[in-house]
């Protein structure tokens, strides 16, 4: 499967629901909580219940993984039986760099693709201190 990531949860289901609409198997990672409602039914826990079948199953059937950066060094995806092929990290621009190496180290992908506008809102930085150090720079 492809990993598709987002800075944002609103993102993802964006991705997740687009993924979707083309015909794609899609899994988004992440608690049901923070999803939208049209995205809940993607989620691994509902399809795991769904199925009736193990976390790697539904993983190794997907042909999308969907979660937010930060979410992609989770131990969801850690020491996955298969390799993700790709990783495609949405609304890169959005996104801190430190952020965007989650996906990219933790995954280890053949290929990486970058999508992004650079006119977009920069990420948002909680802490004006790790701004200053350079922590809201995208990659």
């Amino acid at each position: 499967p492809v990993l598709a990531c987002a800075g944002s949860n609103t993102a993802v289901d964006n991705l997740a629901e687009g993924a979707r609409k083309e015909g794609l198997r899609v899994v988004r990672i992440g608690s049901s909580v923070r999803m939208e409602s049209f995205a809940e039914s993607l989620s691994l826990d509902a399809q795991m219940a769904q199925r009736g079948c193990s976390r790697d199953e539904v993983l190794r059937g997907a042909d999308v993984i969907c979660c937010t950066c930060d979410k992609a060094g989770s131990y969801i995806l850690f020491q996955l039986p298969f390799a993700i092929r790709g990783v495609l990290i949405d609304e890169a621009g959005q996104v801190t760099e430190l952020s965007t190496l989650i996906p990219l180290t933790e995954n280890k992908p053949d290929r990486v693709a970058l999508l992004g506008d650079q006119c977009q809102l920069p990420p948002t930085i909680s802490s004006r201190e790790a701004e200053e150090r350079g922590l809201g720079m995208t990659l």
